[in-house]
């Protein structure tokens, strides 16, 4: 028997399992019952209310892990893709999360090579609320080491990734290359992840509204990933 899996690929059903998701002609998610109880990034906030906290801990761990074996299967057997690339401004915050998180929901025997840069970079740490919720996601960015887009990063990098529509057209005027969208990947929308400074021009004046938005970016790169993931197999280097 023969199913189709949240990556589009049609997957053998003894390897895919008899809880992972699976989707419907449409496109839209049709889980199993255990499977829908899960809080993984398939589920709507619905779904998650209605459990209570301790339930939503334990089938938290039990969903991730299912939405994880369908996305390694597809890395595994979807394409020729194994060198990404995201890029931002500084290297210190959208395209360094992007990095990491698709680090942790690949593993660290995926075989693919994630990397980061940015088109200015210039030197500056990162902050330690980057770096505190990543960690708590249990993603370690220490290692993390601010790089400048160069010919030679971007020429190397199978999927090189913008985050922003700034970033995607400095490539195309300085490097001759069109490049993706981060949520062009993710959802098809034609939407940057904006940064700070573009998104709270009274940040100087609203530190925790800017703290809240930092997280928010975070959440939201990290959540994006499995539907990043999915459509991989879709896209040709």
């Amino acid at each position: 028997m023969i199913v189709r899996a949240l990556s589009g690929l049609d997957i053998p059903a003894a390897e895919l399992g008899a809880l992972l998701p699976l989707t419907s002609r449409r496109g839209r998610a049709v889980l199993p019952p255990r499977v829908a109880r899960c809080p993984c990034p398939f589920l709507s906030l619905r779904v998650r209310l209605s459990m209570g906290k301790k339930t939503l801990e334990r089938e938290k761990g039990r969903g991730m892990a299912q939405a994880k074996g369908v996305l390694r299967w597809a890395l595994r057997y979807g394409g020729s893709m194994k060198s990404i690339l995201f890029i931002c401004t500084g290297n210190i915050f959208r395209s360094l999360v992007a990095e990491y998180a698709l680090k942790a929901w690949l593993g660290p025997d995926s075989g693919y090579v994630v990397s980061s840069a940015g088109i200015d970079a210039l030197p500056q740490p990162m902050h330690p609320l980057v770096r505190d919720c990543l960690l708590k996601k249990g993603a370690d960015p220490s290692p993390h080491v601010q790089r400048k887009l160069s010919p030679e990063l971007l020429n190397g990098a199978d999927l090189p990734v913008a985050m922003g529509l700034d970033h995607r057209e400095f490539i195309r005027t300085q490097f001759h290359r069109d490049v993706l969208l981060f949520n062009q990947i993710c959802y098809e929308r034609e939407e940057p992840v904006l940064d700070l400074h573009e998104a709270m021009t009274d940040r100087p004046v609203n530190p925790e509204s800017a703290r809240d938005y930092v997280i928010s970016v975070i959440d939201y790169i990290w959540n994006a990933m499995p539907a990043f993931l999915g459509r991989i197999p879709h896209l040709t280097p």
